[in-house]
């Protein structure tokens, strides 16, 4: 079936967060994850996918334009499917997107299937993290490494990378909320766009780089799990 043209919470499976906090998405008809809050605060803002010209030249396509009419949405226990042409500059395939509610966490796995051979730079999950809620008071860590705090005034150079990689998983910690990003087949980026937009960091998953064939999918996992604030790191 279509997709009512409305913005709803994700309520998947009616299992609730760990006590310490509650996990609550909300997509739009789409399949953008708009925000995701933790205890009512919004920690993050629109999470979509996107396919990126080779060098960083331009985007391709990007979810956040589709038709909200051509998107077609399933539902079956804790997952919601959601299906949708991808289609713009010199690119046309097909996305789909997972959304899984799992013990508390948030499983998102999208596919894109090009509709010819298509050289790109890569597939991109983006999110935002908005700079008044976050800077200067959110420390981050990766694979269990020591925190850093994401800095209380923009990096010089636009999309300044703070930190790159291939991680296990990357945690945010700010106050009492922890927010712990897992990827699969992706590596990461955190950047700081405050001096390009003025108004965000931002957490990138990247997969499939290079030439691809037609109706070949390129997969990029992530996982959102709340954590206690007081715990290591470790999964629970």
């Amino acid at each position: 079936m279509k997709i009512a043209p409305c913005v709803v919470p994700l309520l998947l499976g009616l299992v609730p967060a760990a006590a310490w906090a509650q996990l609550a998405p909300t997509l739009d008809p789409r399949g953008v994850v708009q925000e995701v809050r933790l205890n009512d605060e919004v920690f993050l803002t629109d999470m979509a996918i996107s396919v990126e010209k080779p060098g960083w030249s331009g985007r391709l396509a990007d979810q956040r334009v589709v038709d909200p009419a051509t998107v077609h949405v399933r539902r079956d226990g804790p997952t919601t499917l959601y299906a949708m042409p991808l289609k713009g500059d010199g690119f046309a395939g097909r996305l789909i997107q997972r959304v899984t509610r799992r013990d508390g966490d948030i499983v998102l796995d999208y596919e894109v299937f090009p509709d010819d051979d298509v050289e790109i730079e890569a597939v991109v999950l983006q999110c935002a993290l908005p700079a008044g809620r976050h800077a200067g008071k959110t420390t981050f860590r990766v694979d269990g490494g020591a925190p850093s705090l994401l800095p209380a005034d923009p990096v010089d150079g636009g999309a300044a990378p703070l930190w790159r990689g291939e991680p296990k998983w990357l945690r945010l910690d700010s106050a009492d909320l922890s927010l712990r990003f897992t990827p699969r087949d992706a590596g990461l980026q955190l950047l700081d766009l405050r001096e390009r937009n003025d108004s965000s960091f931002a957490i990138r998953a990247t997969a499939g780089g290079g030439e691809h064939l037609a109706r070949k999918p390129i997969h990029l996992g992530l996982t959102l799990q709340a954590l206690d604030p007081g715990a290591s790191g470790r999964s629970r």
